[in-house]
């Protein structure tokens, strides 16, 4: 009875299953990593071979120059020790230690003329189960002298094993003839673990094996390009790692670490920041010894900290993302100790520090510890062997299937363990960006031989295993069991495996379907706030500053403040715009600078229902009048220095006609202080509507005065939410996000408000400085900030430091981006990812494009294939009519010419609005919001809204900005309306017309203004010098012209239009000004009149010595 139990269970269908697929699987990995051998010993023997004799060869010039020098020096003292008449014996004594310094590389690096690279021959295992063996052919890179020396060392044809790691013979389910396949012990333990589970003891003697297999095959710590001298005394797992400890790295060694101190009596047994810099551990330590007498007291090194106290995380690789980003928060700190003093003859600073190896491809991340290519062996100075270091840490003979190791610098190993770990455990699976996964234009075949790709076959290995194990198991329990039918189902999956990954990776696709969950949950959450009146931004500050407290909340270099003071601040704030008669819905202006109480007033008017209206302090008289007599604010905050101030005063009559009442900070903050920090009751936020005010933002607009969109409350609401929900730019915690852009603005004002409402440090700067800006990002330990393009052009034309990358920076966000910036920037400062968005003030096209590499370069956004079908009818392209900037329609149907999103044209949306943000108009300026719709684009009664913007979208998805029409230009990161500056211009005694424009200039961003002026030909003279005081007092600086064109008659189109086409193609070329003589401002723009511009002043700026 029990004999035939026994065959029952030998014979059943688990059973051959799990022999059926080790056999499929064992075979499709075997010829995967056979091809993948043999691409890569084609790259190492052709391409990589030859880099390394050349850079051996300039190696043996620097040895061989060394060697010169060192034999002049020593010669030149041994002359100036006889002339002393020192003892012949003592100079030979002296200098005999010194024929022996030799810099610690040149030992470590053997010489271009033993080096060899060769492939090696087949090895065929004569094991009983072939399958096993490693792939097909071995290569030998050796030194001549010494042909065992090998790197890859043939498999051992009765044994085989990897230095140490036999392959293990573990069953599967408990049949001892299905071995598995050829990966690491560790790896096929956690497959029986999770698989059966495993036996503790067995696993305990498996560990303590490991422990003393890792004790006697540790090479010495001076092997190691650091020369760290000491074994680690502890290791642990990542589990039992403190959740506040922080982690860090080894310049030189593989794998994370933690510093512990072993004193008991010590209160602190671990550290919450990064211990090996500002000598924090050192500190900690040396106050022990001084405590403590069995010790001597001294100075101590971080290199000795490190090697006394360090112990070692196992089980942490570089894909634990979460685990990380707890544990580093988001960017680890790597140790690189200092040489050591001069010791024995060796001089401090002979060792040189390995540079770091930039992959090719962008979009590959790399970890973050480099693996040395080449260690030192001690048994000669010529004589070395090329090792790797395997994930434990230790040096190893590299196995036939880890070639990637040399090539790429990143283990196979490594990434097939982890494959196996992210779909064992699918629920603790960290996601990854579609551009880490983006195979594009990959072949299919291609895909699983790609060493960048995330996706291995172990993957659909994987998953077809727990696919037919889960669908047999559910067979064997009913009448009929169908074993083809659970292969056959579970092949069909791993074939739709491998598609779905290639589709990923080519039309990002889970980053599409990401964003959409995101924003799902996002409606989700404002339809529940809606419901229980909890819509104001003021209650996610709140849930800030209650859950970190004591954690800096706003940091400036004029004051600092906790999330508890901010909180009592900002309700300082609430209650005293109540005392001073706001009520919930109101609108204050805000004429001031950036500053923290900038934000905590405009947090203070959250608090109690209303909002600010954010008013662009540059701006003088009428246009401050007209931005002002839009938001019909009955109260005005003003803060600032004396020259914005004044501004504000020249208008004060206007103002106090008006009913309006400004108030000075600096006037109002006793009261203010002395005001109690209560918090305004939630009945004061209960009335808000999703249409009601976020903050009243300004913009040029095309023509005319500025006009004044209302950003609403929703818009607020997703901006709080975004962290919880997953679609915030900023990932992680502990993130200092630096602003000095104008908080007036939406990019500046809008993205440092995020900040309070979603829990990371705001740092305040007055404004922008190229001078001051890295001073400001170290003090403030910045890793975030926000910029316009303009903002990193300038800040890239300082001249280069060694202090470039010298900054906590990982991440940028911004707009405006330009190409020719794009990548220098991010390569001279070290800048991780750069979050280029695209959005206007009118708030309705958002493109996002968190860009790390090449491939998302220069891009505005990004758009994978289900977001690029579900925008197809909804962002439109069109052709325009250069001349007029008019929509070009067909003559015969009069209907708009759709174009290629590949060539670009102005975009159109779609309305009424259904994936796109609402347009919530122009504030009090009916006539200009229907201004920015057009009817009957493409049939009879359609609507679309016309953003003024030419875009394109690539067949990847990739939207790029193209030219922003319209007579509307930019020049210092504002927009310049060519109406409003047309209308003040033409004010001026003897000026008959002025025509106003945006002209390109050689070396700079954006346009410069320009104006084509019609003097009164009856005018004797022109006060050139008056001229321009009269544009300074009634413009912004950014708006008045720059250049001048004095006309000797009017130009204009048949219409009596004026005609700017043929003044923007002649710009500022005096060859092309057809006899007009043309101005531009004295002192490269900085003088106090208009000079003549001649053709040796465009030389110059063409030349680059001349900057405006």
């Amino acid at each position: 009875m029990a004999s035939g139990s026994g065959s029952s269970d030998h014979d059943s269908p688990s059973r051959k299953l799990n022999g059926a697929i080790s056999d499929f699987a064992a075979s499709f990995v075997k010829k995967e990593l056979e091809q993948l051998a043999r691409d890569y010993d084609e790259v190492l023997a052709q391409v990589h071979a030859p880099k390394i004799r050349l850079l051996l060869m300039e190696v043996d010039e620097k040895r061989q120059a060394f060697d010169e020098a060192k034999n002049g020096m020593v010669q030149a003292l041994r002359k100036k020790l006889e002339a002393l008449e020192v003892d012949g014996s003592t100079i030979n004594s002296a200098l005999s230690d010194l024929q022996k310094m030799h810099p610690d590389y040149f030992n470590a690096i053997p010489r271009a003329s033993v080096l060899n690279i060769r492939p090696g021959s087949p090895t065929t295992s004569s094991s009983s189960d072939s399958r096993l063996s490693s792939p097909g052919d071995s290569l030998d890179i050796a030194i001549d002298q010494d042909n065992s020396a090998s790197l890859i060392q043939p498999v051992d044809d009765e044994n085989p094993t990897v230095d140490g790691h036999r392959l293990s013979s573990t069953s599967v389910g408990g049949n001892p003839h299905i071995a598995g396949v050829n990966v690491d012990r560790d790896i096929q333990e956690q497959l029986v673990t999770e698989t059966y589970g495993t036996n503790n003891s067995q696993k305990r003697s498996r560990d303590e094996a490991f422990e003393s297999e890792t004790d006697e095959h540790m090479p010495s710590r001076k092997d190691l390009a650091t020369k760290t001298e000491t074994n680690f005394p502890r290791k642990i797992w990542a589990e039992e790692v403190n959740p506040e400890e922080i982690v860090f790295q080894h310049s030189g060694l593989k794998g994370y670490y933690v510093i512990r101190c072993d004193q008991a009596s010590c209160a602190s047994l671990h550290f919450t920041e990064p211990p090996l810099i500002y000598r924090r551990a050192v500190k900690h330590f040396e106050r022990h010894r001084s405590g403590n007498t069995s010790e001597p007291v001294g100075e101590l090194t971080e290199q000795e900290v490190f090697e006394n106290y360090a112990v070692e995380v196992k089980g942490v690789d570089d894909e634990s993302r979460e685990w990380l980003a707890a544990h580093t928060g988001g960017k680890p700190h790597i140790f690189t100790p200092k040489p050591r003093r001069a010791s024995a003859g060796i001089r401090q600073g002979d060792s040189a520090k390995k540079p770091r190896r930039e992959p090719e491809d962008r979009n590959y991340t790399p970890s973050r510890h480099a693996s040395p290519l080449i260690s030192v062996n001690d048994s000669g100075a010529d004589e070395c062997v090329l090792e790797t270091e395997n994930p434990r840490g230790h040096l190893r003979r590299v196995p036939r299937q880890d070639y990637a190791e040399l090539v790429m610098g990143k283990s196979v190993r490594d990434t097939v363990a982890t494959t196996f770990s992210d779909f064992g455990r699918t629920s603790s699976r960290s996601a990854t960006t579609a551009e880490e996964t983006d195979t594009r234009s990959t072949p299919k075949s291609e895909v699983f031989k790609s060493p960048n790709s995330r996706f291995k076959s172990m993957d659909a290995f994987w998953l077809f295993r727990r696919m037919a194990q889960t669908l047999c198991s559910s067979l064997e329990s009913s009448s009929v069991v169908k074993l083809d039918q659970a292969i056959g189902y579970a092949a069909s999956v791993l074939v739709a495996t491998a598609g779905l990954t290639y589709l990923d990776g080519k039309y990002h696709l889970r980053q599409d379907l990401q964003i959409i969950r995101a924003r799902n949950k996002a409606d989700k959450l404002l339809n529940k706030a809606i419901e229980e009146k909890r819509l104001s931004p003021y209650y996610f500050f709140e849930k800030q500053a209650q859950a970190q407290p004591n954690k800096e909340c706003i940091w400036s270099r004029g004051g600092c403040y906790t999330w508890a003071e901010a909180y009592y601040r900002a309700n300082q704030y609430a209650q005293f715009f109540l005392q001073n008669g706001v009520r919930p819905g109101d609108l204050v202006a805000f004429f001031m600078a950036n500053s923290p109480e900038f934000v905590l007033a405009w947090m203070g008017l959250w608090a109690i229902g209303a909002a600010p209206a954010l008013i662009n302090h540059n701006l003088t008289k009428q246009a401050l009048l007209h931005c002002l007599g839009i938001a019909d604010a009955k109260l005005i905050l003003a803060d600032g220095g004396d020259q914005l101030l004044e501004r504000l005063d020249t208008v004060k009559d206007e103002l106090a006609a008006g009913g309006v009442r400004v108030i000075k900070l600096a006037d109002a903050k006793p009261e203010i202080n002395v005001t109690r920090g209560e918090r305004p009751g939630d009945e004061l936020r209960e009335t808000l509507q999703p249409s009601s005010p976020f903050g009243l933002f300004y913009t040029s607009g095309t023509t005319g005065m500025p006009k004044a969109v209302m950003v609403p409350a929703t818009a607020g609401f997703m901006h709080g939410c975004s962290k919880d929900c997953g679609f915030s730019y900023i990932k992680g915690d502990d993130q200092r996000y630096y602003d000095c852009m104008p908080l007036y603005h939406g990019t500046g004002g809008i993205s440092g408000m995020t900040q309070l409402m979603t829990g990371q440090t705001l740092c305040i700067a007055p404004r922008f400085s190229v001078s001051g800006f890295w001073d400001d990002i170290r003090e403030s330990r910045a890793t975030w900030f926000v910029y316009v393009g303009e903002t990193l052009r300038y800040l890239l034309a300082a001249p280069p430091s060694p202090r470039d990358r010298d900054h906590g920076v990982h991440s940028i966000y911004g707009n405006g981006l330009r190409p020719d910036v794009w990548k220098p920037f991010r390569d001279r400062f070290g800048i991780e990812t750069i979050f280029e968005f695209f959005n206007s003030t009118e708030g309705v096209m958002p493109l996002d494009n968190p860009a790390r590499g090449d491939f998302r370069a220069h891009a505005v956004g990004h758009h994978g294939l289900i977001m690029r079908t579900r925008f197809r009818n909804v962002l439109v392209p069109v052709e325009i009519d250069v001349e007029t900037g008019d929509i070009a329609r067909d003559p015969r149907t009069g209907f708009a010419r759709r174009v290629p999103y590949e060539a670009g044209g102005e975009i159109l949306i779609a309305q009424p609005p259904v994936l796109t943000p609402p347009f919530p108009g122009y504030y009090k300026n009916p006539e200009a919001t229907d201004k920015k719709y057009v009817r009957d684009v493409f049939r009879k009664g359609d609507l679309y809204y016309r953003t003024g913007d030419a875009l394109r979208r690539d067949a990847d998805g990739r939207w790029f900005f193209m030219d922003r029409l319209g007579d509307t230009f930019r020049w210092k990161g504002e927009n310049v309306s060519t109406a409003e500056v047309s209308e003040v211009l033409g004010r001026y005694p003897g000026v008959l017309e002025a025509t106003v424009y945006g002209v390109s200039l050689p070396n700079h961003d954006g346009k410069a203004g320009m104006a084509a002026i019609y003097v009164d030909p009856a005018a004797k003279s022109f006060d050139y010098t008056g001229f321009l005081k009269h544009a300074r007092t009634h413009l912004p600086k950014y708006a008045v012209p720059i250049f001048l064109r004095q006309l000797k008659e009017r130009s204009a189109t048949h219409n009596n239009k004026q005609d700017k086409m043929p003044l923007k193609k002649a710009g500022i070329d005096p060859a092309q000004m057809e006899g007009n003589p043309v101005f531009w401002i004295s002192d490269t723009g900085k003088g106090e009149t208009y000079v003549p511009f001649t053709q040796k002043d465009l030389d110059l700026l063409r030349g680059g010595r001349a900057k405006l």
